[in-house]
């Protein structure tokens, strides 16, 4: 059934991309580049610092909040990232390690409110 196939097609790429020695080496995550990648593709839905907090007209949460989400985790982040819900752009990153900067940038923030 292809309804059941796509998502175990989903998980597969999710798995393969975290598990990339690209994105999954945490020592060389680049944090400045990860909020600079944020600043740019993000920011327009999104608060993407620490210092700001979700307004109550927003309706999108920010970049805390999602970090702060129970049982949130780069493989989570990577699959909301590269499988977009549907108000959300899909996105492409100039470098291969893009996402791995923009997940741990993201994951930087759990424990802050």
């Amino acid at each position: 059934n292809a309804d059941e196939i796509e998502p175990m097609a989903r998980d597969f790429f999710t798995a393969v991309v975290v598990a990339s020695p690209v994105v999954a080496q945490e020592g060389s995550i680049d944090y400045a580049k990860g909020a600079l990648i944020a600043e740019r593709a993000c920011s327009l839905c999104h608060d993407v610092t620490v210092d700001e907090s979700d307004p109550p007209e927003n309706k999108v949460p920010s970049f805390v909040t999602i970090a702060n989400e129970p049982n949130q985790s780069a493989e989570r982040l990577a699959e909301t990232i590269l499988f977009p819900h549907r108000d959300m752009p899909q996105f492409s990153f100039e470098t291969p390690t893009g996402l791995r900067d923009i997940i741990g940038y993201i994951m930087s923030m759990r424990g802050q409110k």
